[in-house]
Parts: C-alpha cells; sequence; structure tokens
C-alpha cells in the first residue's frame, strides 16, 4: 500500500527527553531470594475480586530496542525471572515473543535496560540500561554464554553508538570527578576504552544523543554553551585530528533544547532534529552550500525520526489525537506520505529500506510492525509494506484491557496572554469498564505529571480492574504539550504544574460528582514529587484553592530537592537552592493530613538516600499517616512480576483501605 497523502493535522506537541548530567556511581550487587508469586495472584477491593496474576502475565513483554541492521528485534520478558529474549526479523513466521530464544538472564541495574545495540554477525552486543533512573549504564553482553559484563560501571552513560561493523562503540558518560567525557572503545585493541575528550566549563557535554559517521573517522555529540540547558549545539569531533577539538557545527547563540542526532545524508550533511522555532523539526548542517537548514515546519513535535533509503521517516503528535508517520525528503522538507495512528506511534530504528515501528493506546496495549519501503516505478511516493510483527491477542487483551478512555480538555488558573483565553490541559479520563455502584465506594485518582498521551499503563488498568477512575492530565513543563506549556515549566518545579493539580482537582470533583475524601493523586519519579508537594502545598491563594486530596501512592520520588541528584539540569544553579528547599515536601511535612503510601525499591539510588526513607521517619516521628513499601531488591520500578504483584497488591490494599474511610 501507499502512504495517505492527506493534509496533516496540526495539534499539541510531543517532546524528546534528554538525560541530565550528573556524576556516576556503582549499583550494589547482591541478589536477593525470589518469594512465590503465586499467593499473590489476586486481590479483592472494592468489593471486586482483581486478577492481578493475569494482568501481568497475560503479555509480560516490554522494553523493546531494534537491530534493523542485524535483523534482531530485543525485548525483555518479565515473569518470575527478567529475561532478555530476541526476535529475527528475517523470519516471517517467527510471531510468538514467548518462543523466542533467551539471550540472558537480567539482574539489578540491567533490568531498567533502555536499548541493545548489536552489529550483524557479531557474537556480543551492548547493553544501554537505567536512564529512567538518571545514571545510565553500559554492559557488554556475551551472545553466546549469556553473560553480562559492566563496562565502566562508576560512569553515569548519556549516550551510546555502535558502528555497522561493531569495531567501534562511542559514548558520551559523566566520571566520577564530575566531568563528561567522549569515550571510544575499539574492539580490535585489548585496552578498554579511552577518554578522547572532557567538557569545560564553558562547554558541557550532557546531551542524550551521539553520532558515529560510518565512512569516516568522525562523531557528532550534544553540549551546551556555559552550561545553559536552553542553548544546546551540535558538536563535531574529527578522530584524525592531531588535537582532539569538539568543534560546534550550529549557532551556539541559536536558543535550542537538546537536538537529537538522526543521521548522515552523505559526507557534507548531517540531519537531525531541533526545537530552534519551538516544534521539533527536521534539520540539516551541510559544510558547503547551505549550511543550517530547517527543512520541515511542522506544529507538531517529531518524536522519533529514522533515515532510510527512501527518505527519512517520522512520527509526530499530539496527546489528544495520537500520532502521525510520515516519509519526509531528506533534501527538500517534503511529505510523501502519512497516515495517522490515534495511539502512541514510536520508531525503534530502521536500516535500509526497513524500520521497525510499534504503537500502544489506552485500549490497545502493544503492536510491533516492519515497515518496509519500495521506491514507485512511476516516481511517485514509495510503497509502504507494512508487516504486523506481534501483538497481544483477543484472550491476552481480556486480561490487559479494563478501561475506557475519553479525551478531556480542563481549564486551569491563568490566562495564555497572547490569546487572553485560560489555559486548558489536555487529559485522559480513564473509566472502568464495569463501575462501582455504591457513590460512597467510589474513587478516582489523578496521574501526576506528564499524563494524558494515548499510552497503554497496566497501574491504570489495575485501577480501572478495581473500579477506580483515572485522571491523566498532562500538566506545563511536561513532555508532550508543545513548546509553549512546556516552556512554562522550565526552572520552576513544584510551582505552576501543582496548580494545575489542583485544577485537575476542581475538575474531577464537579464533573465526576467526587468528594475530597474520594479524590487521590498518583506519581512515580518526578511524578511521586508532585504527589507529596501538592499534599503539603499551602493552599490559602485562589489558584491553589482545591476541594483537597483523600489520599496519595508515590513510586521512587525524590523529595529533598536541595540535596537530590540526580535533579533537572537548571537546578545545579547555586541561586536556586533557596527555592528547591522551600519547595521540598520536607520543608513543610507538617501540612500533610491525608494517608500516604510510599514505594520505593532498596536498589534505587536516588529514593532511600534522596527523600523517600527520610520522609517516612519524619512522618512516623509526626505521627502522621505514611505507609511504607519497600520492594527488596527492585530498582526504581518494580521489574519482576513477583515484585510487581507485591506493588499492586499493596495498591488494591490501600484502595479498598480508602475506600471504606468516611
Amino acid at each position: 500500500m501507499r502512504l495517505d497523502l492527506r493534509p496533516l493535522a496540526l495539534g499539541t506537541l510531543l517532546a524528546l527527553a534528554c538525560a541530565p548530567p550528573n556524576p556516576g556511581a556503582a549499583y550494589p550487587t547482591a541478589e536477593p531470594p525470589l518469594g512465590d508469586p503465586r499467593a499473590l495472584g489476586a486481590g479483592d477491593v472494592l468489593g471486586r475480586v482483581v486478577d492481578v496474576d493475569g494482568l501481568l502475565r497475560a503479555f509480560p513483554f516490554e522494553r523493546w530496542s531494534a537491530s534493523v541492521a542485524s535483523d534482531r528485534l530485543f525485548f525483555v520478558e518479565a515473569q518470575d525471572r527478567v529475561t532478555l529474549k530476541a526476535l529475527d526479523l528475517s523470519d516471517e513466521a517467527v510471531t510468538d515473543p514467548a518462543a523466542a530464544p533467551a539471550l540472558a538472564e537480567l539482574t539489578g541495574p540491567h533490568r531498567e535496560l533502555d536499548a541493545v545495540l548489536h552489529a550483524r554477525g557479531r557474537s556480543d552486543a551492548w547493553l544501554r540500561f537505567g536512564a529512567q533512573s538518571g545514571r545510565g549504564g553500559l554492559a557488554r553482553l556475551d551472545l553466546t554464554a549469556g553473560v553480562i559484563t559492566d563496562h565502566a560501571a562508576d560512569h553515569s552513560i548519556h549516550a551510546a553508538d555502535l558502528s555497522l561493523d561493531g569495531e567501534r562503540l562511542v559514548y558520551l558518560a559523566s566520571t566520577p570527578a564530575g566531568r563528561a567525557c567522549v569515550f571510544l572503545r575499539e574492539a580490535s585493541a585489548q585496552a578498554s576504552a579511552r577518554a578522547l575528550l572532557c567538557d569545560t566549563p564553558e562547554l558541557t557535554f550532557d546531551g542524550a544523543s551521539i553520532l558515529l559517521a560510518a565512512d569516516r573517522p568522525e562523531l557528532y555529540f550534544v553540549g551546551h554553551s556555559e552550561g545553559d540547558q536552553g542553548r544546546a549545539q551540535i558538536l563535531a569531533l574529527d578522530l584524525s585530528a592531531k588535537r582532539l577539538e569538539a568543534k560546534p557545527i550550529t549557532d551556539p547563540k541559536t536558543r535550542r533544547r537538546a537536538p537529537v542526532l538522526v543521521g548522515l545524508l552523505d559526507r557534507d550533511t548531517l540531519l537531525f532534529i531541533a526545537d530552534d522555532e519551538g516544534s521539533q523539526n527536521l534539520f540539516t548542517y551541510a559544510r558547503r552550500g547551505q549550511g543550517l537548514r530547517q527543512i520541515t515546519r511542522l506544529r507538531e513535535d517529531i518524536s522519533s525520526a529514522v533515515l532510510l533509503d527512501a527518505g527519512v521517516f517520522v512520527t509526530f503528535g499530539s496527546a489528544a489525537v495520537g500520532t502521525t508517520l510520515a516519509l519526509v525528503d531528506p533534501r527538500s522538507g517534503r511529505i510523501l506520505g502519512q497516515q495517522r495512528d490515534p495511539g502512541r506511534a514510536r520508531l525503534l530504528g530502521g536500516h535500509g529500506r526497513r524500520a521497525v515501528w510499534t504503537v500502544e493506546a489506552v485500549q490497545r496495549p502493544f503492536a510491533a510492525h516492519l515497515a518496509t519501503f519500495t521506491a514507485a516505478a512511476d516516481g511517485g511516493a514509495p510503497t509502504l509494506a507494512d508487516r504486523r510483527l506481534l501483538g497481544p491477542d483477543e484472550r491476552a487483551q481480556a486480561h490487559l484491557v479494563h478501561c475506557t478512555d475519553e479525551v478531556v480538555k480542563i481549564p486551569t488558573f491563568d490566562q495564555d496572554p497572547a490569546t487572553g483565553r485560560t489555559r486548558e490541559l489536555h487529559a485522559r479520563l480513564l473509566r472502568p469498564r464495569a463501575p462501582v455502584e455504591d457513590d460512597d465506594r467510589r474513587l478516582a485518582v489523578i496521574r501526576a505529571w506528564d499524563g494524558g498521551e494515548p499510552r497503554y499503563e497496566r497501574l491504570d488498568h489495575l485501577l480501572c480492574a478495581a473500579g477506580v477512575i483515572v485522571l491523566s492530565p498532562t500538566l506545563r513543563g511536561a513532555s508532550s504539550l508543545g513548546p509553549g506549556l512546556r516552556a512554562l515549566g522550565g526552572r520552576d518545579l513544584g510551582g505552576d504544574e501543582i496548580l494545575d493539580l489542583f485544577a485537575a482537582a476542581r475538575w474531577a470533583a464537579a464533573t465526576l460528582a467526587l468528594t475530597p475524601r474520594q479524590l487521590g493523586l498518583y506519581g512515580e519519579g518526578r511524578g511521586a514529587y508532585a504527589v507529596l508537594r501538592a499534599m503539603t502545598y499551602e493552599t490559602d491563594t485562589p489558584a491553589a484553592a482545591q476541594p483537597g486530596f483523600g489520599f496519595g501512592i508515590a513510586l521512587s520520588g525524590r523529595y529533598d530537592l536541595e540535596g537530590a541528584d540526580p535533579r533537572p539540569a537548571w537546578a545545579h544553579a547555586p541561586q536556586l537552592a533557596a527555592r528547591l528547599q522551600e519547595r521540598s515536601p520536607l520543608t513543610h511535612l507538617e501540612r500533610l493530613a491525608a494517608p500516604v503510601l510510599l514505594v520505593w525499591g532498596d536498589r534505587d539510588p536516588f529514593a532511600p538516600t534522596n527523600g523517600a526513607a527520610e520522609l517516612t521517619a519524619a512522618a512516623r516521628a509526626r505521627g502522621l499517616p505514611v505507609t511504607e513499601l519497600v520492594l527488596r531488591g527492585e530498582g526504581p520500578a518494580p521489574a519482576s512480576i513477583s515484585a510487581r504483584l507485591t506493588f499492586m497488591q499493596a495498591v488494591l490494599t490501600f484502595l479498598e483501605d480508602r475506600a471504606r474511610a468516611r
């Protein structure tokens, strides 16, 4: 088939993440004994039995990573053991992930897998992990023996790239000394990786993108002028030069967030994504001729892109209406074809004529596709052969999906000066398919932080299975709202995005006819901080006035902001220390009145030492209603099914207690 040539749909924006610049730290290595999860297979909450075990085991596959050049689709199977597996993309008969060969068991921080780098014909692969927790790691996997060996374990890995032949690995990492350096590891050399170049206060290296040229000794990566996160620039490093020097190829005076490197069109032209004019668009830089050019002008962010022989395959979209997949001419920026998907689509990788893309939505847990482009004989748009690789079947869907989905808009507390209209937040309202009939036992949970996207979350469906309503708003400063509302969150952690949560609470109370006792907050990481910040906020001002929250659930939060690491990059500015201390929930813990469930893993390198344990101890000393759950052997999020069952059972028990409270 051909991609549809419909006009572009314009809307709000998706964004690209950047790893923060934090020094590395070693992870603990002791592995705890496994428990028996079968005893926690179901939970009785709100008058119904919830099949937690079925929800987790029906399709226990996640953390997908494609190496299209080597015909491998890597993924994790999370059962009682957490296992790395791979499917062969060249074999059309292989569509069952459960039958895929196991490559290695993942333990400890390796369970936080971000990507697998693999070259065709190589008996080893490189694992990137831990970016979500703020300190990425890098490990080598022996595919024959299934043995994983950590590499530079005391470093924090921000970005990595592997040559097509697997002979060269480059990565950008922070060292224990606090400096970020570019490292090169050559397979033919006996020595470990060597640092090529380190940053300076005038030019810091902390971007989440690095690209190794295929046909010459050169690489590209991202840095910032004088540590200013708003002045990201692309740097080139000539590996053959006698004196290695990072040379900016973009104007350091231009305001932009961290660009994402896509590929080289030729020896002279680099393709990348940047937001020079607000939205994430495609740019090219040519040493000779036209220099820097913006080749697309979309009003929705390009969220992922791969360079193929037929053009640039991109995804762009909005939190409200879904994602567009499009093929773009990399020279002119012309859209060669496109199609809209109502879910959240993203590209995992591509090479030659093929690309792997996935899509998920609230009511569609997951699907992976292999797209193959063929040049049209008539010179028109290339044809696309799209093969669905895998996804849950109807039986699995019955275990996985318990919510209905509705896109809503929530008026917040301020006005847009450009239009004079009250600002609105996009949100998703997830209602249980089988709602609770007793009005007094109805509960609603508001997700704190980057909600609103059409993506699948198991916890949402656990809550819906228990009869709990889920409201998932996208707060200002979040990554999927576009440059306008996204920029409003800059240097304002714990500020106006908390007022957005209050606006969501007011909307939920009025629209869903709920009392404060029935409204709760849930968040992970930064969202967990938002939960405790909202529940200890001074609410005397009109913008903060809200009906109150009856409970909170926080997973892997960092609450002592002044001492926390990692923090948002801007938080390292010394002049902001007083503001961070003032906005820490620990500073105003006496305001906490509603029950809170605090959850963290004892192998999470941040939560125990930067807030969660301290907050729990301080709350207990004051007799405050805080319940803790420490997941033994887990990092920032539970990975094994036994840990997830424990976590979900604790959530259900906590909610049952809230429903019975009067």
